[in-house]
């Protein structure tokens, strides 16, 4: 029941950002669906009637036979502060499991779908992959360049969830400390993260994907990707710790209120 708990909040508004999302050269943002970036990727192949037939009816099938499922409702943040260890761990493994099986799912798609294109197609698809690549490596090239420059530390919690809550400053110093050894402790997983995904990328636009083939890859990263959600979710707590309980009462209004807007948001 606990794991349960921790998993719910987990995926709540202060979750834990995924690592590695099973859309290879999807290139498509963040907060977009898998779906949409395999559609973008297609933007521009020339697709003749019949294939966009085929591919219409390979994702209405995806889509129909997975729907999203809806949030579960967050429990309160001193349960994430207060969990053990043991807790944390299990819900790192559960989290990556279900990852590992949605992923296979929306490979398969992937794999589907490519071999509905013409090698003419393929190739075409491909070297926008290595374009894609090329411009994001020189992008991060020049990034480095200016590390260092003004840049905040990257915080475990999506966005800024302390902003309106009054600090003192030891806690903003905590906070700042907690967040740069975070940082570094995410470059440390990032590049694993990354050939995670080109390994997916190339096995899904192979001729040889099967089941078996993406499962033992998976399981080949598996401890890795495991051991970044149980990083991630100790910086967290970490945090949480500095607060008081008053201002953890706080957050939580703020997360609240939050949450209603982006509920609005999407029911319009």
């Amino acid at each position: 029941m606990k794991v349960m708990i921790i998993a719910t909040l987990v995926a709540s508004t202060v979750a834990l950002s995924q690592p590695a999302e099973a859309n290879p050269r999807g290139h498509h943002k963040r907060n977009h669906s898998p779906i949409e970036g395999l559609v973008h990727q297609l933007h521009d192949l020339s697709l003749s009637s019949v294939q966009k037939a085929e591919i219409k009816s390979l994702i209405e099938d995806f889509k129909e036979a997975q729907p999203r499922p809806e949030k579960p409702e967050r429990p309160a943040l001193t349960t994430l502060r207060s969990a053990s260890a043991e807790s944390i761990r299990a819900q790192a493994e559960e989290k990556v499991s279900e990852r590992e099986t949605q992923g296979l799912k929306i490979a398969e798609l992937r794999s589907q779908v490519f071999a509905v294109l013409t090698a003419e197609q393929q190739s075409t698809l491909l070297a926008r992959a290595e374009d894609f690549k090329d411009k994001r490596n020189a992008k991060r090239a020049n990034f480095s360049d200016k590390k260092g420059q003004g840049k905040k530390p990257r915080s475990p919690f999506r966005g800024n969830p302390f902003r309106g809550i009054d600090l003192s400053d030891e806690q903003r110093e905590s906070l700042r400390t907690l967040s740069a050894s975070f940082k570094e402790t995410m470059d440390a997983h990032k590049a694993n993260m990354e050939a995670f995904r080109e390994a997916q990328a190339d096995l899904v636009q192979s001729g040889s994907f099967s089941s078996d083939a993406f499962e033992a890859l998976s399981l080949r990263y598996h401890d890795a990707m495991v051991s970044a959600e149980v990083d991630k979710a100790f910086n967290q707590q970490a945090m949480l710790a500095v607060l008081t309980d008053e201002q953890i009462a706080e957050l939580e209004v703020q997360n609240e209120e939050r949450s209603f807007f982006q509920k609005l948001l999407k029911r319009g």
